[in-house]
């Protein structure tokens, strides 16, 4: 059948019937597709060329998360599947997909039910759970199917019921049953969690039953697994403490378990005024092979900021008993860092020894850098020297570094680097040395394309001699929304939650992927809870806003660093925002950011830090970042200056460059100095110097070197904020005083700033100005003038003000009269009570004009007044007070006016950006503007109403 045109169903002809029929909705609704997809990328060419030969290779690692939403008012569907691509090999991982509407939900793969266990019941189990809304809670069904480590494949049926209780308590209990589909074996699990959450004590207690018959690997019979979990603020920080006993024997929908019991306690505290100390302790007891397998570990990291100077210790203590034979594990190092007259020095020492029954491997390393910034770059030294001995063996290596790094404009930066590195094992030597050139060009805030030429010349053995020239698009790839699920409710708490995996070389994060268990997960800096088995985390009960969650990098297995340290996320009611961490055996870069004040170090959080370009990380509560993924080898460091809040200024350079080793964080420590302040008043006896002293508004008051200004308020009151420490002069700009008004009080000497205080109790007293006043005296009648001449000194082209004041009474009139200026009326302002009027300076020479007022009546007389023509003086002198102004943001803006514009004239800046001009606040104006992409300088014009156009510029203040 034709379907008919709009206009033709609109009016149905004669024989014609409409259909009444309504459209079927679609069963998922009519709401709109969305597509996301977050992860990261890395493109790239390396070509290296030697004497014999000319290598080649391609780069383009992709790894991310891919998902479909189709959402509506009613219902919400969405498919997420894990992706991931590097040196030609691909993976993907398991499809998660989940229906939701008003009254139930329906979700496909990993199972969320059963996984989120301490002890470990659901393992990889896929299937389907249906989940209903009941009163105070929820209630799953669940059907899935299983492999167990036989081999053999299970079908599990099951239950869970959710009680949300009072006080932020959760309840919950699991029943499920599994049925062998070749031997018909049998497995019962019923599992049983209490989860209370409080800002001084959350606990999660678990105990599980399992009765298996017929199961492959497993005694008939009943199993009890225990585990427990405790933490809460500790001491000005966290505690954490885990407890778990599973029997041999235990089964899961996966697997059958080894016996396992353990403990492990995690404490960290605030040390001094700004100090951190980390203790993460541990035992793990676990039956393998016919036999008993021990394990203690400790791990210390102890870090004090003094000053511009920090200091970080660290010391881990592995021993593990098997057989009756003993290894141990040691490390120890310290670093400390220095800032002194410009210069950047930091030391680092480290030691690490294995001991077993075959003998003992010592490795010892030693390292030093000295930085200072030069002419526009930043050069940088480094020299480390290493030993290796084990046993009949022993090596050493040098390595010198120096690079110099200068930034060619706002995106780019040029890097220069040679590299000496010596090699004596055994009585046989090599050297290398290396010379490199290289540019980071910054395309966004979070790509970046980086291009190194390297010439490197080996002698020794093995000599040779090599090229190489390596181009890499590197970036995070984010398209779309967030991974969230829920529908937003504000009546509701949040709910974070995430995954802590091991990252591979082609592998995203998947679903249902086996984790790492009992590592520390922070959210907002305190509130601490454990990864469980499977390497899940879960916080519960969040309020609705911006969070930020961390991972303890101490609580992570020696030699795996995280990918990065922490991340943000804004998560509405009702909702759960999902934040997963990699971690695996590469190389990271780890560091605080420390104010010194005079109350001793405080940390800096939301300011950004770029590693090569492309790698990103923000410092959090602590001031703390980290930055994994990295390979061993040269990185360049760069903190993001702009990012800095405006109440510090940073100390050093920003640009570092280091050595990394794998499975190791090497540390760099940023200081910043603390801005202090410069507060006080302007006050004056508006009754002619008689009665008591109220504050004077709209008085621009500057302090001197630098830029630094401020109007002051209704009550006289003013505020220089974001001021470096040191010494300045205060004053104020005269020609915004109150009419016949100045200065006759004021400070008299420079005001000292210290950083993170208020210099208060700066005041100016005001007093009655000096008139000019020529008394007339003409047949016995004389009349007092007074001329003020507002600005003193104006460019040609400005507007100049008068305003007379007389004694004399009901003039005839009063005329102005000059020869440079001509000659004009002026005429009686009943709110200021004086004759006014303006002219425009022509061109004249610079100099000083001289100009008279004339009173014309029954009483008479003569004021002289004069002005000082300076071209030098700008139209529009517009100053910028908002500290260290981003693209994007508003920025207050004050400006001084002399061309004849007025409040209504149009300001329009060049990429079109356009608001009418205020009202004047005294002599001067004061608007906001929202600044464009490029930020300073800004060019914009105000238009007068006779359509003239006068330029002006913002400008970065000079500080």
């Amino acid at each position: 059948m034709e379907v008919p045109s709009p206009e033709a169903s609109s009016v149905p002809g004669a024989g014609e019937r409409s259909d009444p029929r309504p459209r079927r909705a679609p069963l998922f609704g009519r709401g709109s597709l969305q597509f996301a997809a977050a992860g990261g990328f890395d493109i790239g060419s390396h070509r290296t060329s030697t004497a014999s030969s000319l290598a080649a290779s391609d780069v383009l690692g992709v790894s991310f998360i891919l998902t479909l939403e189709r959402r509506t008012e009613q219902t919400s569907l969405s498919i997420q599947d894990p992706v991931g691509y590097t040196s030609g090999t691909s993976s993907v991982g398991q499809i998660q997909a989940a229906y939701r509407a008003a009254t139930y939900a329906l979700a496909y793969g990993a199972l969320t039910g059963p996984s989120d266990s301490q002890v470990g019941i659901g393992g990889f189990a896929r299937g389907l759970e249906l989940r209903v809304p009941r009163r105070n809670g929820e209630l799953d069904l669940i059907g899935a199917s299983a492999t167990q480590a036989g081999g053999e494949g299970f079908r599990s049926l099951g239950v869970r019921r959710q009680y949300f209780l009072p006080k932020s308590s959760l309840l919950t209990g699991t029943l499920i049953a599994s049925r062998g589909e070749q031997s018909k074996a049998g497995n019962v699990i019923a599992d049983a969690t209490y989860q209370r959450y409080s800002s001084h004590l959350s606990t999660n207690l678990e105990a599980a039953l399992d009765r298996t018959k017929g199961v492959a690997g497993a005694a008939d019979g009943a199993r009890i697994a225990t585990a427990a979990q405790f933490n809460a603020p500790w001491n000005r920080g966290y505690a954490s403490l885990s407890i778990r006993s599973i029997p041999g024997g235990f089964t899961s929908l996966t697997s059958t378990a080894n016996a396992d019991s353990g403990w492990e306690l995690t404490l960290q505290r605030g040390v001094g005024k700004a100090g951190s100390l980390l203790v993460d302790l541990g035992r793990d007891d676990a039956f393998s092979s016919g036999q008993w397998n021990r394990t203690t570990r400790r791990n210390v990291t102890y870090s004090q900021p003094v000053g511009t100077s920090s200091v970080t210790l660290l010391e881990s203590d592995a021993r593990s008993t098997a057989g009756g034979e003993t290894s141990v594990n040691r490390a120890d190092g310290v670093t400390t860092t220095e800032t002194l007259k410009g210069f950047s020095l930091s030391q680092t020492l480290q030691r690490a020894t294995a001991a077993n029954s075959g003998g003992t491997a010592v490795q010892s390393q030693e390292t030093f850098a000295i930085a200072h910034t030069i002419g526009e770059g930043f050069l940088q030294a480094q020299s480390s020297f290493g030993q290796q001995r084990s046993v009949g063996a022993a090596t050493n290596q040098r390595q010198t570094l120096l690079s110099y790094v200068r930034r060619l404009g706002p995106r780019t930066d040029l890097t220069l680097g040679e590299q000496f590195a010596s090699d004596d094992s055994g009585g046989v030597g090599t050297s290398q040395r290396s010379y490199s050139i290289g540019v980071i060009r910054r395309l966004s805030s979070l790509v970046a394309l980086n291009i190194t030429a390297t010439r490197s010349h080996q002698s020794g053995l093995g000599a040779s001699s090599a090229s190489s020239l390596n181009v890499d698009l590197v970036g995070p790839l984010s398209l779309g929304t967030t991974r969230y699920s829920g529908r937003a409710n504000p009546n509701l708490p949040a709910t974070i939650a995430g995954h802590v995996y091991v990252v591979s070389a082609n592998s995203a994060a998947s679903f249902g992927q086996r984790g790492l268990g009992n590592v520390l997960i922070l959210l907002d800096g305190t509130t601490p809870v454990r990864t469980d088995i499977d390497g899940g985390y879960q916080f519960r009960f969040v309020r609705q806003g911006f969070h930020t969650v961390s991972i303890v990098q101490g609580t992570i297995a020696n030699g795996l660093v995280a990918e990065r340290g922490q991340a943000s996320v804004e998560v509405g009611g009702g909702q759960t925002a999902t934040m997963d961490f990699g971690v695996g055996a590469f190389a990271g870069i780890a560091g605080h950011l420390y104010a010194a004040t005079s109350k001793g170090s405080q940390p800096i959080a939301g300011v950004d830090i770029v590693v090569d370009g492309g790698h990103h990380a923000t410092t959090g509560p602590d001031g703390a970042y980290q930055v994994g993924g990295l390979l061993p080898g040269t990185h360049h460091v760069a903190l993001a200056v702009a990012s800095v809040p405006a109440s510090f200024q940073l100390r050093g350079d920003p640009q570092r460059t280091v050595q990394v080793v794998q499975g190791q964080l090497t540390t760099v420590d940023y200081t910043a100095l603390p801005l202090g302040s410069i507060s006080g008043h302007v006050l004056y006896a508006p009754d002619a110097g008689f009665g008591s002293l109220q504050g004077a508004r709209n008085v621009y008051v500057v302090a001197e070197p630098g830029d630094y200004a401020a109007i002051t308020n209704d009550d006289g009151s003013f505020l220089l904020d974001d001021v470096p420490p040191g010494s300045y002069q205060v004053s104020v700009d005269p020609e915004t005083l109150p009419e016949d008004e100045s200065v006759v009080q004021g400070p008299d000497e420079p005001v000292q700033v210290f950083g993170g205080s208020e210099s208060g109790g700066v005041v100016f007293k005001l007093g009655t100005a000096a008139k000019s006043v020529v008394f007339s005296f003409d047949n016995g009648q004389k009349a007092g003038v007074s001329v003020t001449v507002r600005p003193e000194h104006a460019p040609p082209g400005g507007i100049v003000k008068l305003i007379v004041r007389t004694t004399a009474q009901h003039p005839s009139a009063v005329t102005q009269q000059s020869d440079a200026f001509g000659s004009f009326p002026l005429r009686f302002d009943v709110a200021l009570r004086a004759w006014t009027g303006s002219f425009l300076v022509p061109i004249l020479q610079a100099g000083d004009y001289a100009l008279r007022v004339s009173v014309e009546g029954a009483t008479h007389g003569v004021g002289d007044g004069s002005v000082t023509v300076d071209p030098k003086v700008p139209l529009i002198a517009a100053h910028v007070l908002t500290h260290r102004p981003q693209p994007g943001h508003t920025i207050a803006v004050t400006a001084k006016i002399l061309a004849p514009v007025q409040p209504g004239d149009v300001v329009r800046f060049e990429d079109g950006y356009a608001f009418k001009l205020p009202e004047a606040r005294g002599e001067m104006y004061t608007f906001d503007v929202r600044l464009w992409s490029h930020g300073l300088p800004y060019h914009g014009t105000i238009v007068n109403k006779a359509g003239k156009a006068y330029p002006f510029a913002l400008n970065a203040a000079q500080r």
